[in-house]
């Protein structure tokens, strides 16, 4: 298929095509490869419809003709020659539902009102031909619609061709859109608005709050009725709820103490207090190897993540992690855990964990990406082939990061 493509855009329904006129400072802004630039910001805003089942439809498409365009060469060489265009008539949009029709009303020919020339324009109307001029409720929210403009054009040098594709509109079918507002009474309280079948662009959604707020969470300052009222801009599609607010529990806050980190193998701590809430507050914590407490401070750690939560006899929680670094030990020290031998290798190595655990290590390259992951338990020795990995230089790390060993790789 033939391609010339031209302007198109999205306007406000109206009743007459007369009332259909282009912006008369937007003259020939949407040439392929035209005389005169095109705006970095274009013109084809929007290219796309939305329509919800059960409700009622109608746009207007306004299309300018362009003065030029490239096509394919006749004759072969070049590829392509720019040539003038005299005429486009709309012939059809590919792919519309059945439930939508269109109709013409340029003004450059009153017996052709499909018909236009550079610079006139042609408006189409899109609208729903069903008996009750509604989308049918059968239409499942989610489709998408491709729908492709087929002109006919008169060109200089060439005459009249038909079946040109002269671009594309994207038709979105949603679903109607509803609004839940959720209350969450912990930490303060808070009300957030969750929106569904909305187009979901944060931009396109409108909120207004009863309280005078305009954000998609507000926080309450007292018992009481809430409203939200949202309005998707790109569809113009509202809805809106209200909850009560019965109570409103106090913010938790957590203090850090202290956060010792180990300079040995075992003998880091970190100690938090936390206030606010409903009394009485308990404490959860995780961490490495399994680590669980109950506690407030928890001590004789490993490097790693901890995460403690606290909840309050409200049931409202907060939750914060902290980092202890590694210990780092001596060259002494590593040897006393892990045996990596021959070092420089060319075949085999041998892994031996001297250690009171087993280990996870990991073997890297030098820009640090893993190769392979092994596990050595307490006192085992281990042969590991090589002779897949190219010459160079390697690590292998615990996977806790207390331990790494340089590995050379050689002919």
């Amino acid at each position: 298929m033939k391609t010339i493509y031209f302007l198109l855009f999205l306007g406000l329904s109206v009743k007459t095509f007369g009332q259909c006129s282009p912006d008369t400072a937007i003259t020939n802004n949407y040439l392929p490869t035209g005389t005169l630039s095109i705006p970095a910001e274009g013109f084809l805003k929007p290219t796309s419809f939305y329509v919800y089942p059960g409700l009622a439809f109608e746009k207007v498409i306004t299309a300018m003709a362009p003065q030029q365009t490239t096509i394919n060469n006749p004759i072969g060489f070049p590829p392509t020659i720019s040539v003038n265009i005299n005429w486009i008539r709309l012939t059809n949009l590919n792919n519309l539902p059945s439930w939508m029709s269109y109709q013409c009303g340029g003004q450059l020919d009153p017996n052709d009102p499909c018909k236009m020339a550079y610079p006139t324009w042609s408006c189409v109307s899109a609208f729903t031909n069903t008996p009750d001029g509604k989308v049918p409720m059968t239409e499942t929210p989610g489709t998408i619609y491709n729908i492709e403009v087929i002109v006919d054009a008169d060109v200089q040098t060439i005459g009249t061709q038909s079946n040109y594709n002269g671009g594309s509109l994207t038709l979105f079918v949603l679903d109607s859109m509803t609004l839940d507002l959720v209350y969450d009474p912990c930490n303060g309280g808070k009300i957030e608005a969750i929106t569904h079948g909305a187009f979901n662009e944060p931009e396109a959604i409108n909120f207004t709050w009863s309280t005078g707020e305009s954000t998609s969470q507000i926080v309450p300052t007292q018992q009481g009725w809430y409203h939200c009222l949202i309005k998707d801009q790109l569809t113009g599609w509202e809805a809106n709820d209200s909850v009560y607010v019965d109570a409103i529990y106090p913010s938790i806050n957590l203090q850090l103490n202290t956060l010792v980190a180990p300079t040995t193998q075992n003998n880091g701590s970190i100690s938090v207090t936390a206030t606010g809430g409903v009394q009485p507050l308990t404490y959860s914590w995780t961490g490495p190897n399994n680590f669980t407490s109950n506690q407030s401070s928890i001590a004789n750690l490993s490097g790693g993540n901890y995460i403690v939560t606290v909840t309050d006899s409200a049931d409202c929680s907060i939750t914060q992690s902290y980092h202890l670094s590694a210990a780092s030990i001596s060259e002494n020290d590593i040897a006393n855990y892990l045996s990596i031998y021959p070092n420089p290798t060319s075949g085999f190595i041998y892994l031996e964990n001297k250690s009171s655990k087993n280990l996870v290590l990991n073997l890297t390259n030098i820009e640090g990406r893993i190769i392979s992951t092994i596990t050595l338990e307490i006192n085992q020795l281990l042969q590991y082939d090589v002779t897949h990995l190219e010459q160079g230089i390697y690590f292998i790390n615990e996977e806790n990061g207390v331990i790494s060993k340089k590995m050379v790789i050689k002919d």
